[in-house]
């Protein structure tokens, strides 16, 4: 049976505030995550994991203890969380016979291990960056083209080819159109999941790229969705303009208009306003006529926190990045290139270009927001959803509140 194992380096700082409640592999890119892609791909449905000890208690907070890669045999597929595996990838990958390390230029995509001794050296180590160059010198290389990447921006960026990459994965559940639907393009670039509801009104654009419509989600009038685009399993489109290369999770609502966007799951942007170039967590909540930033009147490349540092992205476009659990009031502007992170509750604006966690305030003035307040927000919200906050994620909030301290007192 074939072995596959994830792992986590040092690279998740860079993809900050998205891993701060989960790994880099469960971030969405197209219609999967970056795990379950790469699992599609390969025809497998588990996974062991290797993180920092740093990051176990993000491991447990996923879901995801007790599948360490202490249980992994061989041969052992070991693959960069960060990466995106594509078919033609996945089918080096298969006939690798011997130990072989896959690069995309001076990046280490996977590893194929057959070699105890190398596998027991992996099980005895932590997956620093400095490791896993050490492992790679010890195997034969191979060259892929696969993107790794290392800032919520390259996801933004790559996330209109990936739905297109993605959509031969999807299914379609055999749903006809509606008599009242507009559809713009060609029928085959639609594929809607069992259960999906497109009511009378709406347009589906197909001429720049594929639409991927999943199970039970309801598209009403009058949105207009313009591919490459997916929406998720129950989201609701609720009369938005979705502009080429948006992604929607499960179980959210969406209005107003998007563009190259990345919404991640049980969040809401029901409301009119504009997001683009922007990543969204799960369990974020933007106010009516919350409206952001993607390009500089002057059209200069945006500076963005990444990694405890303000970084050039040599973008001209990159809109806000916000971290799970945090809500924005009405009429909410946020400036280009804005990180806003975990569990902030935000009003006013333009909002300032780094935010840390649990942040309170506007753009002139910025409090601490309490954490027993906070997380009463939290299951409050979850709870609507029918979900609940349990005790790895309260124990991961609590952390993150009292290691971004130093932050808040910087800022405020």
């Amino acid at each position: 049976m074939k072995q596959i194992a994830f792992f986590e380096n040092e690279g998740y700082k860079g993809l900050y505030p998205l891993t701060c409640l989960r790994p880099v592999w469960g971030l969405l890119l197209g219609g999967y995550c970056l795990r379950h892609s790469s699992l599609l791909r390969l025809g497998a449905k588990k996974a062991f994991y290797w993180v920092l000890p740093e990051r176990q208690e993000v491991l447990k907070a996923a879901g995801l203890e007790g599948q360490e890669i202490a249980q992994a045999g061989l041969p052992l597929l070991l693959i960069n969380g960060r990466a995106r595996i594509t078919a033609r990838t996945v089918n080096w990958l298969n006939k690798a016979e011997t130990d072989t390390v896959f690069l995309s230029g001076q990046s280490i995509v996977a590893f194929k291990i057959y070699d105890k001794n190398l596998l027991d050296l992996v099980k005895k180590n932590q997956p620093t960056s400095a490791f896993i160059n050490s492992l790679a010198k010890k195997m034969r290389s191979f060259e892929t083209k696969d993107e790794i990447f290392n800032h919520l921006w390259q996801l933004v960026n790559y996330n209109s080819l990936a739905i297109t990459e993605d959509f031969d994965l999807s299914k379609d559940g055999g749903v006809k159109l509606a008599k009242g639907v507009h559809l713009i393009g060609k029928r085959k670039d639609v594929k809607i999941g069992k259960g999906a509801q497109i009511l009378p009104g709406v347009v589906l654009d197909t001429t720049l790229g594929p639409i991927i419509i999943d199970q039970k989600a309801r598209i009403a009038p009058p949105s207009y969705l313009q591919g490459p685009c997916y929406i998720g399993p129950e989201s609701v489109i609720d009369g938005a303009r979705l502009r080429p290369g948006v992604s929607i999770g499960h179980h959210c609502k969406i209005a107003g208009e998007l563009e190259e966007s990345v919404i991640m799951h049980y969040s809401n942007k029901h409301h009119d306003g504009f997001l683009g170039h922007a990543y969204l967590g799960s369990w974020v909540n933007l106010g009516a006529q919350t409206c952001n930033s993607d390009l500089k009147n002057n059209y200069g490349s945006i500076t963005l926190w990444a990694d405890g540092k303000y970084v050039d992205s040599k973008q001209i476009k990159a809109g806000c990045f916000i971290g799970d659990h945090s809500k924005t009031a009405i009429g909410t502007l946020i400036n280009t290139g804005a990180v806003i992170g975990t569990a902030c509750n935000v009003f006013g604006g333009p909002v300032k270009k780094y935010l840390p966690p649990f942040s309170w305030g506007c753009s002139e003035k910025h409090w601490e927001h309490q954490l027993d307040k906070a997380l009463a927000t939290v299951r409050i919200v979850m709870n609507r959803r029918g979900q609940q906050l349990d005790t790895a994620q309260e124990k991961l909030l609590g952390k993150i509140f009292t290691e971004s301290k130093p932050d808040r007192d910087k800022s405020s």
